[in-house]
């Protein structure tokens, strides 16, 4: 089962000074005719890798699988059957290519979800079950110590019982005895943190769903666990000495963030308000973190199918697409991206594009408003708790106009009001009961103060 996922010059034309039209994201070639699943930029052969359902990348015959070198398009062989196949993941492994996903031959060999490729052609790897008994699909690899792991949906590979993720060493198959439910065994995220495997997806192991934590001998849950029927983990990424994890997350199943949340060792938290959609991968560039997927809001600002985080706030990447971004991949130093789309910024771009920035600005969250405390605080706020009106005082005359910000606690923007005065009252009767934080910042964007409000009603 497949989860639900000629070179154009960038012209800038100056209407009025210092204004232009330029575009952020840039086609590969001629693009491709269908959607990419998945992304791999290997070092070895200094080529970007995608697979997906389309059956021609550069105008060239490409069945579900070619490769980027930077200028042109190069196809794999023949590839395997397009549309109804697709390769979901990529590993180098001892000085192979490997791809996995929910294909059932390669280059007209019988592959089951798991084949090799040398640079010049494909070949299947010893121990998998021939299909249709039983269906192998892999959708997760992950090197630790010279070992592959693999992570998907079977039950058996190499002649043993291994449900859900095996273990690979270039010759045998080795079993991961996690204990898998026969009708939750899908494992579509594999990462290493802290000297633990961390496991996700749609799986249940005892009274644990969808993230499980393995130390090479126990399974143990991450936190206080996640909740839902309808959750799941697809992506997972070790960013400044924490692990994120991303998917179908939702705080009204009882989840402590919506659709990403963080794992520092000892406590899963929230990040930074969330999403409003699922997050389908996640990646480390240039010391931030990327996340893409069906979302539109990232931090409460709207973000496109992709956005990154630098640990304090969300920022949208300028870009505007108008469906799903599966993958995202780093190569050449530059940033590519995957997925159902065709359009970018108004621009033809066929499933895959290039980031080449433009004149793309951020346009950032504000997350984690804390109160100012003590002598530092320029401001005062009065009644408080409120129901009706609030009125503003400055403490200190200030000179210039300032903005009175009302924030609720995901750190998203709720009213907005201009300070012309020391004093300035502010209706807040349609605000929904809760926590806010009122912030008051000057022209020259100075925060003067911040205070907390509890709204009742």
């Amino acid at each position: 089962m497949i989860k639900n996922f000629n070179y154009i010059l960038c012209f800038c034309f100056f209407i009025i000074p210092n204004k232009g039209i330029c575009q952020n994201w840039q086609m590969l070639g001629t693009g491709i005719n269908n959607i990419v699943h998945s992304l791999y930029a290997d070092t070895v052969s200094q080529r970007l890798y995608a697979g997906g359902w389309f059956t021609q990348a550069g105008g060239l015959n490409a069945n579900g699988v070619a490769s980027w070198d930077g200028t042109a398009w190069d196809t794999l062989g023949s590839g395997v059957s397009p549309v109804v196949e697709a390769i979901l993941t990529f590993m180098r492994y001892n000085n192979k290519l490997y791809a996995g996903g929910a294909f059932r031959n390669i280059a007209g060999m019988p592959a089951n979800g798991l084949a090799t490729w040398d640079g010049v052609q494909w070949d299947t790897v010893p121990g998998i079950p021939q299909w249709p008994n039983p269906v192998v699909s892999i959708y997760s690899f992950l090197e630790i110590n010279n070992e592959l792991y693999v992570g998907g949906i079977f039950d058996t590979i190499g002649g043993m019982y291994s449900r859900g993720i095996v273990k690979w060493n270039g010759t045998n198959w080795s079993p991961i005895n996690i204990n898998l439910d026969p009708n939750f065994n899908r494992v579509y995220s594999l990462e290493y943190y802290n000297g633990k495997f961390f496991i996700g997806g749609n799986i249940l192991s005892g009274s644990i769903q969808d993230l499980l934590m393995w130390d090479g001998t126990t399974v143990s849950q991450v936190g206080v666990g996640l909740f839902g029927g309808l959750t799941e983990v697809e992506t997972m990424a070790v960013y400044n000495g924490e692990l994120y994890i991303g998917g179908i997350i939702r705080a009204v199943d009882g989840n402590v963030g919506n659709y990403i949340v963080k794992w520092d060792g000892t406590t899963l938290s929230p990040v930074g308000g969330g999403v409003n959609d699922i997050v389908r991968q996640l990646k480390v560039i240039n010391n931030e973190l990327y996340a893409v997927g069906n979302f539109t809001m990232a931090g409460g600002v709207p973000a496109n199918y992709i956005a990154k985080w630098n640990g304090q706030q969300w920022c949208a990447l300028g870009g505007n697409f108008l469906t799903t971004i599966s993958r995202i991949e780093t190569f050449g130093n530059e940033i590519y991206v995957g997925g159902s789309f065709w359009i970018a910024d108004t621009d033809t771009v066929k499933y895959i594009a290039k980031w080449i920035g433009g004149n793309y600005t951020d346009t950032c969250s504000v997350v984690g408003v804390n109160e100012i405390t003590g002598a530092e605080n320029g401001i005062s706020i009065y009644p408080n708790p409120v129901s009706e009106s609030v009125t503003i005082y400055l403490n200190e005359k200030q000179s210039h106009p300032a903005e009175i910000i009302f924030y609720n606690v995901l750190g998203e923007k709720c009213l907005a009001k201009e300070m012309k005065a020391e004093r300035e009252t502010v209706d807040v009767s349609k605000l929904p009961a809760g926590i806010y934080w009122c912030r008051v910042i000057s022209e020259d964007k100075k925060i003067l103060g911040t205070r907390k409000l509890v709204v009742m009603r």
